[in-house]
C-alpha cells in the first residue's frame, strides 16, 4: 500500500512538473516575443526620429520609409505618432507645440504594435502591446559666421539706401519700399535646406560636390531662397518675387553669370554635423550680389612700364565679397578685400657659357581679415578676430592658396628660386622667402544673443606699398648655393647676389607694384565703398546638429 501511494504521489508530482514546465515555456515564449518586438520597435523609433528631424517638412513620408526598411508595415502598427515640439534640456522634457514646423526644435516618435499572446491566453490575455519611443532634438554645434573687408550699413527704414546699394552691386535700378525691405530683413532661411534644394535642382548627390562644382545664377539663388523660406513669411516672399522680376527684366550681366555655391556658403565639416543653420535673407541676397559683382567687375586698365628685360605674370581678385561659413569650434575663416599676385620675370638668357633664369613672385593681400570660433555658450558666441591693412609674401603660391578662405601665414608658402644662373658651367642658385604684415587690431569678440551681431576691427592706416616692400627686403631669408659644393664662392658672390636681388625688388616695386595697386585701391575704395584695413565679423545665427536625447 505504501508503494502504491508513493507511485501515485510521484505521478501527481510529474504531472505538476510537466504543467509547470509547459507554463514556463509558454511564459518564456511570450516574454521573449514581447522583448524582441519592443527591441525592434525601439530601433525603428530611433531611426525614424533621426530621419524626421533631418527633414521636418517631410517627416511622415520619411517615417513610413524607415519603418518599412526595418521590416515593419506602418499599416499594421496599432499606433504611430510623429510629433513636433520643444525640448527642455534642463528638465529633460518634451512638450508638443502648435507653432510652425520650422520653429520647433524636437521630434518625438512613438510606435506601438499589437502582438498575439501564447501562454497568456490561459489567463485570458489575448494580445500584448509593446512600444518604442524616441525623442531627437536640435543641439548647438556651431555658428553661422560672415566675414568681410567692409561693413555695408543696412537700415531697413531707409529703402532708398538699400535700393541704391543693391542696384549698384547689380548694375540696375531696384525699387522696393520700406515695408518690403523690412520683410526681407526679418525673414530667415535654413542654409542646410537651401543646399539640399540646390542638390535636387542641379542633380548633385553630395554637399561636398555641390560646393565644389555646383554653379547657379543670381536668379537661381533667389528661387532657392524662395523655396527655403518659411511658409508664413509672406511679406518676404512677395518682395523677393518683386526683386526677382526687377532683375529679370533688367539687361544686366549678373543674370547670366554663374558662381560656385562654395563661394557663397561654406561648410568645412561633414554635412551630417549640421541639420539647421539659419541666416538672414537680406544677408544671403546681399552677399550673393557682391559675389556676382566681384565676378563681373573688371579692373581698370593698368599702365605698366616695364624694363626691356622684364615680363609680367599678373593675377588679381578685386573686391572679394564677404564669406558666409557654417563653423564649428576651432575652425577659422579668412577673407581679403583685394588679392594680387605678381610674378616679375627676367627674360631667359641661354648663350651657352651663360644661362639665366630670374624671377620674383609676390602675393599681396589688402584688407585681410581672420577670425577663429573659440567657444559657443547658451547665450553667446566667442571669437578671436584680427585685421591687416596689407600682407605681402615673397614665395611660391598655388591657385588653391591664392583663392583660399583659410587663414594662412608664411609657413604656408614655399621658398622661391629667385635666381638660377649658370656661368661657365658653374651653377648659382638663390632660394628666398619673405613675409611682411601691416598688422592691425586683434581682439577677443563676444556676440551676445539675440543674433545677428557684428563687430569691426580696424587695421593700422597709412601703410605704403614702398614701406611694405622695403620691410620685405629686410626680412629676406636667402639660401645661396654656388657650384655643386658651395664654399668660398658662396661668400664671394653673396654681396653681388644680394645687390642683384635688392635691385630686382626695387624694379618690381617701382615699375610694377605701385602702378598696379594705385588704380585698384582707388577703384575699390571710391567705387564700391570697400576700405582695406577694416574687418567686419558677423555671427548670423547658431548652427544646429541633432541627437537622440530620450
Amino acid at each position: 500500500m505504501i508503494l502504491k501511494d508513493s507511485r501515485g504521489v510521484a505521478a501527481i508530482l510529474v504531472a505538476m512538473m510537466i504543467t509547470g514546465l509547459v507554463g514556463i515555456a509558454g511564459f518564456a515564449t511570450d516574454v521573449g516575443y514581447i522583448f524582441y518586438t519592443r527591441f525592434k520597435l525601439q530601433n525603428t523609433a530611433d531611426a525614424t526620429v533621426l530621419a524626421a528631424i533631418r527633414d521636418i517638412e517631410n517627416r511622415d513620408t520619411l517615417g513610413d520609409n524607415v519603418i518599412t526598411q526595418n521590416a515593419l508595415d506602418p499599416a499594421e502598427l496599432k499606433e504611430k505618432r510623429i510629433e513636433l515640439g520643444q525640448w527642455d534640456p534642463e528638465s529633460e522634457t518634451f512638450t508638443p507645440t502648435d507653432t510652425p514646423a520650422s520653429d520647433r526644435t524636437a521630434v518625438r516618435v512613438y510606435l506601438q504594435k499589437e502582438i498575439p499572446a501564447f501562454f497568456g491566453r490561459i489567463f485570458g490575455k489575448e494580445t500584448y502591446h509593446p512600444s518604442g519611443q524616441a525623442v531627437a532634438a536640435y543641439v548647438v554645434k556651431g555658428a553661422v559666421v560672415s566675414l568681410g573687408a567692409t561693413l555695408l550699413e543696412v537700415d531697413t527704414e531707409k529703402a532708398a539706401l538699400l535700393n541704391g546699394l543693391l542696384g549698384n552691386l547689380l548694375g540696375t535700378s531696384i525699387n522696393l519700399f520700406v515695408d518690403g525691405w523690412r520683410g526681407i530683413a526679418t525673414a530667415s532661411i535654413d542654409l542646410i535646406r537651401f543646399l539640399d534644394l540646390a542638390k535636387i535642382k542641379l542633380g548633385i548627390g553630395t554637399t561636398e560636390a555641390l560646393l565644389d562644382n555646383g554653379e547657379v545664377s543670381l536668379l537661381d539663388i533667389i528661387d532657392l531662397t524662395l523655396q527655403a523660406l518659411k511658409t508664413e513669411d509672406t511679406t518676404a516672399r512677395i518682395n523677393l518675387e518683386l526683386l526677382r522680376s526687377q532683375i529679370l527684366f533688367a539687361d544686366i550681366d549678373p543674370i547670366n553669370l554663374k558662381i560656385k555655391l562654395g563661394e557663397l556658403i561654406q561648410i568645412e565639416t561633414n554635412h551630417d554635423a549640421f541639420v539647421k543653420a539659419e541666416a538672414n535673407v537680406l544677408d544671403v541676397i546681399r552677399v550673393a550680389a557682391e559675389v556676382f559683382n566681384s565676378k563681373s567687375a573688371v579692373s581698370a586698365a593698368v599702365p605698366v612700364n616695364l624694363p626691356p628685360l622684364l615680363q609680367l605674370d599678373l593675377r588679381a581678385k578685386v573686391v572679394e565679397p564677404p564669406v558666409i561659413k557654417i563653423m564649428q569650434v576651432g575652425e577659422s575663416i579668412h577673407s581679403a578685400a583685394t588679392r594680387l599676385y605678381v610674378n616679375a620675370k627676367a627674360l631667359d638668357i641661354d648663350l651657352g657659357v651663360l644661362r639665366t633664369d630670374v624671377h620674383v613672385p609676390l602675393y599681396l593681400e589688402l584688407g585681410a581679415g581672420d577670425a577663429t570660433l573659440d567657444r559657443i555658450n547658451p547665450d553667446s558666441v566667442e571669437m578671436t578676430g584680427s585685421s591687416s591693412t596689407a600682407k605681402l609674401f615673397l614665395g611660391e603660391i598655388g591657385p588653391d592658396l591664392f583663392f583660399s578662405t583659410e587663414t594662412h601665414d608664411q609657413d604656408d608658402f614655399t621658398p622661391a628660386t629667385l635666381v638660377d644662373v649658370e656661368l661657365l658651367g658653374i651653377p648659382v642658385k638663390a632660394v628666398a622667402k619673405s613675409f611682411v604684415d601691416a598688422e592691425g587690431g586683434s581682439s577677443s569678440l563676444t556676440f551676445d544673443t539675440p543674433l545677428p551681431k557684428t563687430h569691426s576691427i580696424n587695421a593700422t592706416a597709412g601703410t605704403s606699398v614702398t614701406g611694405l616692400t622695403s620691410t620685405l627686403g629686410n626680412n629676406l631669408d636667402v639660401s645661396l648655393q654656388v657650384g655643386p659644393h658651395g664654399g668660398l664662392l658662396d661668400t664671394l658672390l653673396n654681396p653681388l647676389l644680394n645687390l642683384l636681388l635688392s635691385g630686382l625688388l626695387n624694379t618690381v616695386t617701382n615699375a610694377v607694384i605701385a602702378p598696379v595697386l594705385e588704380p585698384i585701391l582707388n577703384f575699390v575704395s571710391t567705387g564700391l565703398g570697400v576700405y582695406p584695413g577694416r574687418t567686419d565679423i558677423s555671427v548670423l545665427n547658431f548652427a544646429y546638429g541633432y541627437s537622440i536625447v530620450q
